[in-house]
């Protein structure tokens, strides 16, 4: 398998692994290999950087009320796309 081929492989298996753990979740991909990831209860998460080892990132304003539920997920969304490597 060439490089590329198992980084969308990977990535197929982190999309597919949060889908399931989250039902409504919606991702789009944009051109330079970032990926919006939009879930249901309103947050937005951001993949970048898939060839150098991934990054997620949440968009939700800090000092929010829902801010620490956002980087809770954060971090479960990083931890599951860490352990598909």
């Amino acid at each position: 398998m060439t490089k590329r081929e198992i980084q969308r492989l990977h990535r197929k298996q982190f999309f597919t692994a949060i889908c399931e753990k989250y039902p409504g979740t919606q991702i789009e991909g944009e051109m330079g290999g970032r990926w919006s990831i939009y879930m249901e209860n309103g947050f937005q998460f951001d993949l970048s950087g898939i060839s150098y080892g991934g990054q997620i990132d949440c968009y939700e304003i800090r000092g929010s009320e829902q801010y620490e539920e956002g980087q809770a997920i954060e971090k479960e969304l990083q931890l599951i796309w860490d352990n598909l490597k």
